[in-house]
């Protein structure tokens, strides 16, 4: 049991405390009849304590303006929150015991924020509506009116919160009605659209076409205004985006969209011309199970790839499981004109994320001329053979589990480079900048042990490496990249290495594998397959640690 949270007699005799913040104490008990007696109070903030019920005493506060109970456990409002007329932030984010709202909420005239996030509501109270000074509505769940009974609300009561900047629909798949429910919405800059798929609520794996063909009918009806920043689609069960978001004037209608992601629309065969946003700063799509290629029809058929996409810079792509082919308009129809100032597609891009795309078969030849890039993170592409032509790439490679990846190359302003499991990789090459590499090998079974590498990058200053736990001998192109390379590798400054027993102790014998290495500055080993480690700095000052006896003599003999 928690601590009962009592309210100093000091305090309540003052009658004038105005602010009480009881912060991420969840085995606090607050007394819910002791709160009611703070009638001074303006703020009010129990987030992550152990309330779990409120008092009608609550309706005592009649100053206050600011209400937080996030992550509580409270199960219920009580009716007399109706005397909060002053109440302007209402939070209830989080609450996993509360399922319903009273129809008392209706009549906070002043309330300007509702949160509601992840908190498990069935519906919300009929004439929600009603609260016209609302700016911000987290959570407007969408009523069922399927049952005996009508439960909630629906999108026409959205008509007459003309104040709303930002909006949060849940369980827009019970939606009958709502056309021009945002029509009032001139102020709209956020909009989150979810639904709830079938397999979620009645463990069906897919939806009607009833319900598809109301699905598509209510996000055609949703149409926001112009001046939209952020927008989200989650689990949208209709067979297609809606007219507003594929239309060829996309640009025009959203001139200030710069925050998009579009997460689990599942049946949607093809994207809208999302290069036409001319403020677009971050892109996410995922679950896009019905996208076989990506064309030049995500830049716009009226963009030119000089146009397209001018400012985003986060493009991320996952869990696009059917996904072949991916193509930004460089091949062979693109107009010579238009690859010569194809230097501007993708010109501010920092971050490229593919993950979880396991029939993507190549990146495309566009993506060279994202003059910007930084970083980019390729994970469980299975089908990608090549990564190749970023010549822009600067801070960091990451590469995860791409069984079929033969070759990375031209990448010369890469600094940072990872590659785990990636069995078949056979040439790395033409990384002159490369500062930091880390390469975990799968086992020997799977593929080559030995990666023939390029030209030695002559600014490497630190390697890792994770060797397959049969190893008994470093890679060839590693030793030919130490061993012949020293005086051209002055800014090498670490090497790590984990690896089998035998590679391990193979660093025990002068005319062996030490030799090789103990010239790098800072070295670490250490066994997979066992307990012994070393770390070595040669300084100075000259420092090593191990808890291998054998490895300590070596270590002190080195110079």
């Amino acid at each position: 049991m928690g601590e009962m949270l009592k309210i100093p007699d000091a305090v309540k005799k003052q009658r004038c405390l105005r602010t009480l913040f009881v912060w991420n104490s969840p085995r606090t008990k607050i007394d819910e009849h002791e709160i009611g007696t703070l009638g001074q109070l303006r703020v009010l903030d129990l987030k992550d304590t152990g309330l779990v019920s409120l008092s009608d005493s609550m309706g005592k506060l009649l100053h206050l303006r600011f209400l937080n109970l996030d992550r509580t456990n409270v199960k219920n409002l009580p009716e007399s929150i109706r005397c909060l007329q002053n109440l302007q932030t209402l939070s209830l984010s989080g609450c996993k015991s509360l399922h319903t709202l009273p129809n008392a909420i209706t009549s906070l005239c002043n309330l300007r924020c509702l949160l509601l996030l992840e908190t498990p509501l069935s519906h919300l109270p009929k004439g929600i509506g009603k609260l016209r000074n609302l700016i911000c509505l987290g959570g407007f769940v969408v009523g069922d009116d399927g049952g005996e009974e009508d439960r909630g609300c629906d999108l026409e009561e959205l008509r007459s919160l003309s104040q709303l900047r930002v909006l949060r629909i849940d369980r827009l798949e019970r939606s009958r009605e709502g056309a021009s429910a945002l029509a009032n919405s001139c102020f709209l800059k956020r909009m989150f659209l979810f639904w709830l798929p079938p397999e979620a609520e009645n463990n069906q794996p897919g939806c009607g076409d009833d319900a598809i063909q109301m699905a598509n009918k209510t996000c055609n009806d949703l149409s926001p205004p112009s001046h939209l920043e952020e927008l989200q689609f989650q689990d949208f069960i209709g067979s297609g985006f809606p007219g507003w978001l594929m239309s060829s004037s996309l640009g025009a209608s959203f001139p200030h969209l710069a925050f998009l992601i579009l997460d689990n629309c599942r049946s949607c065969p093809q994207l809208p011309p999302l290069g036409l946003l001319p403020q677009l700063k971050y892109l996410r799509i995922s679950g896009a199970d019905a996208i076989s290629r990506i064309g030049p029809e995500l830049l716009g058929r009226r963009a030119s790839v000089v146009t397209a996409f001018p400012r985003l810079e986060y493009l991320i792509l996952q869990d696009m499981r059917n996904w072949k082919e991916w193509s930004l308009g460089m091949g062979e129809e693109v107009r010579d004109d238009e690859i010569r100032g194809a230097s501007k597609l993708l010109p501010r891009l920092k971050k490229l994320v593919l993950e979880n795309c396991p029939e993507l078969i190549a990146l495309p030849e566009g993506l060279g001329h994202a003059t910007n890039l930084q970083v980019s993170q390729i994970a469980g592409a299975h089908n990608l053979r090549e990564i190749k032509n970023l010549p822009s790439l600067t801070d960091r490679l990451y590469i995860k589990e791409n069984p079929r990846l033969e070759r990375v190359s031209n990448l010369p302003m890469l600094k940072s480079m990872e590659i785990l499991n990636c069995p078949m990789l056979e040439q790395v090459e033409n990384l002159d900048k490369l500062q930091y590499l880390v390469l975990e090998h799968p086992s020997a079974a799977q593929g080559p042990s030995e990666i023939p590498i390029g030209p030695s990058p002559e600014c490497l200053q630190d390697v890792s490496n994770n060797f397959d736990q049969k190893m008994e001998h470093l890679p060839r192109w590693l030793l030919e990249l130490f061993g012949q390379h020293q005086n051209s590798l002055q800014n090498l400054r670490k090497f790590g290495l984990k690896c089998s027993s035998l590679l391990f102790k193979s660093f025990l014998n002068d005319t062996s594998n030490w030799p090789i290495i103990q010239w790098i500055p800072e070295v670490w080993i250490q066994e997979i397959d066992g307990p012994s480690w070393t770390r070595y700095t040669k300084g100075p000052p000259r420092n090593f640690q191990t808890n291998s006896e054998e490895f300590e003599s070596v270590l002190s003999s080195a110079g």
